[in-house]
């Protein structure tokens, strides 16, 4: 049913207003979707604006609504902080992502800001991080590799690169997981031995055998681009392989 015949039948008045989507992930769908109608009625009471909440393919899903882009910022600074809130209640704060759609002042704008949330949820489950409000511009490299086809020559081409890390990995050695802290770590060994719980020296002598390995030279510009790149389709990959999309639409009120 079109949006526009919606919001008439249930005599919304959603002229001359701002609208925006977010999406929120959870690992276990199931301690929302008990809670989910009470979370809505607690967030809109801290806003001025309007919410609206909805599970629409299997995603716990949100429209704000307000009167100027100055007052949807506000109230979406508010309901980030008290999802946060409900979110840290419930003990699942660490395992919940805010997904956030584009600013729109048009009706049929929702549905492109609902698109770029479920795109910016899509993408950010192909890799790992610790942000748990994801706008579009955060993705910034993975926005591109996002769109790279799964085929057999992506998987040659990182096989290229890292398969000699691989196979050169031992159960107590893993050069691939060293070079992953290593560029997480900013390229800084100390920061990078902190981060494995391991000696300093342990983590110089691991960089030097990766180097011996890969026969390159790791801070050279363009070795450590390819390294980078390669390091992110290979856990896209891993993650993409993983995961397993639950298909539920159910509505709230």
């Amino acid at each position: 049913m079109d949006l526009e015949v919606r919001t008439q039948m249930l005599e919304l008045d959603f002229e001359k207003k701002w609208f925006q989507v977010l999406v929120i992930d959870v690992e276990d769908k199931t301690i929302l979707k008990e809670e989910f109608s009470y979370m809505i009625a607690t967030l809109s009471k801290a806003i001025k604006g309007q919410l609206f909440g909805t599970v629409l393919l299997g995603e716990f899903t949100l429209l704000l609504i307000d009167y100027t882009q100055k007052s949807l910022h506000k109230s979406f600074v508010s309901i980030k902080k008290e999802v946060d809130r409900f979110m840290s209640y419930k003990n699942i704060q660490d395992r919940y992502t805010l997904c956030v759609g584009d600013e729109v002042k048009t009706i049929k704008g929702i549905h492109e800001s609902y698109n770029r949330a479920v795109k910016v949820n899509s993408i950010r489950q192909h890799y790992t991080t610790e942000q748990k409000v994801i706008h579009y511009q955060d993705l910034h490299l993975f926005r591109l590799l996002y769109l790279i086809p799964e085929n057999d020559e992506l998987v040659q081409y990182t096989e290229e690169i890292l398969g000699v890390l691989e196979k050169a990995s031992k159960k107590s050695v893993n050069y691939i997981e060293t070079l992953e802290a290593y560029f997480q770590a900013n390229r800084n060994i100390r920061q990078t031995a902190e981060d494995l719980y391991t000696h300093y020296n342990t983590v110089v002598y691991r960089m030097e055998k990766i180097s011996s390995l890969l026969n390159a030279t790791i801070d050279d510009p363009e070795v450590s681009l390819e390294l980078q790149v390669a390091l992110k389709l290979r856990k896209m990959k891993q993650i993409q392989s993983e995961k397993v999309r639950p298909f539920v639409h159910q509505k709230y009120s």
